[in-house]
């Protein structure tokens, strides 16, 4: 057995089967009825007998139109946790350093370990800011460094200045994952050719909502995108998600309609849980909210009583936004079960 795995502990994606599931940011509109038609007439015509386009070169070209970014620098794959993994084999290895602020997406350690790299997390300052000293200090050299925007599971974005602080102090590699930019609308594409050491993971998973069909896209300098290239496995990425995903592309109107519900739902939530004694939540860009209560477990073992899901973030706990029916129905329980407490 590979000594390197020996200590992981693996990332537990199983969950309670309830009737609301606010847990991992998960998109809760499904596709529509419109979109769904198109996918099927585009599944009628799929050879499912040959290989899927090694390049995704359709995809790329309309998240060229997407992104503004050339089609020529982004790479696509199974989400952005292939992503991680392809950027750690190609330009991690042993004794390199995996560097990332915590609490943050745990995968970046995860696959860090898995690649054989040495993972070091930095503590968020107390207002969830970057510890930029911190990192600067772990990664000056030899280094890759890992910054969500938005963080999860805190939600904001970091100061811009404390990145590029981060990016021009460092002679590291910096990986900016955006997998919520779709509910922050801030990105670091603008700045991505300026700096050679500077890529941008995103996903389809949530702004999308096609968690289901694992489809994420990388954009960085072409030396690194060839870099890239050499661990790519030939046939990445199937068919059908290619072609899933490129449809939604072009039915952005109609997604970016559930992105603006999301978004009014993320505010209503946070103000209506701001306002239950003894909760403290924090401000989001993404699509859930981070909260402090006194008795965390006791408030997320009755809401599972309920069926209701959350998660269990350390000292705090995270629900994702839901639909509006779901999300009265978690203010509810949890007024309900803080009188109790």
């Amino acid at each position: 057995m590979n000594p390197n795995i020996l200590n992981i502990s693996p990332y537990n994606a199983e969950r309670e089967d309830l009737p609301i599931k606010l847990d991992i940011m998960e998109n809760p509109h499904n596709l529509p009825q419109k979109i769904k038609n198109k996918i099927k007439k585009k599944i009628d015509k799929i050879s499912f007998n040959r290989y899927p386009s090694p390049s995704a070169l359709a995809l790329r070209e309309k998240l060229e139109t997407y992104t503004g970014v050339s089609k020529e620098v982004i790479l696509v794959g199974n989400g952005s946790d292939e992503l991680i993994l392809y950027i750690l084999l190609a330009c991690g290895g042993f004794k390199k350093k995996v560097i990332f602020p915590t609490p943050t997406f745990p995968m970046y350690e995860i696959i860090g370990k898995i690649a054989g790299c040495e993972t070091i997390g930095i503590p968020l300052k107390p207002d969830f800011e970057l510890n930029c000293e911190g990192i600067i200090k772990e990664g000056k050299k030899n280094s890759i460094i890992f910054i969500a925007y938005p963080n999860n599971p805190t939600g904001n974005c970091f100061e811009i200045e404390a990145i590029l602080k981060i990016i021009k102090e460092t002679e590291s590699i910096v990986v900016i994952d955006e997998a919520y930019f779709e509910f922050s609308k801030k990105t670091f594409v603008d700045i991505l050719s300026q700096y050679d050491r500077l890529a941008i993971i995103r996903t389809f998973s949530k702004g999308f909502g096609l968690a289901g069909i694992r489809c994420g896209y990388i954009m960085a300098n072409p030396q690194f995108i060839d870099c890239l290239k050499l661990v790519k496995p030939p046939y990445n990425l199937n068919t059908l998600t290619q072609e899933i995903a490129l449809i939604c592309l072009k039915e952005r109107d109609i997604i970016n309609g559930f992105i603006e519900k999301i978004i009014k739902e993320r505010e209503w939530l946070y103000l209506n849980l701001s306002k239950i004694k003894g909760i403290i939540a924090y401000r989001s860009l993404a699509n859930f909210i981070l909260f402090k209560t006194k008795n965390p477990q006791s408030l997320y073992s009755s809401l599972l009583k309920e069926g209701i899901l959350i998660k269990k973030v350390d000292d705090y706990l995270r629900v994702s936004i839901g639909k509006h029916k779901e999300n009265k129905a978690f203010i509810r329980a949890v007024e309900a079960n803080l009188k109790i407490y």
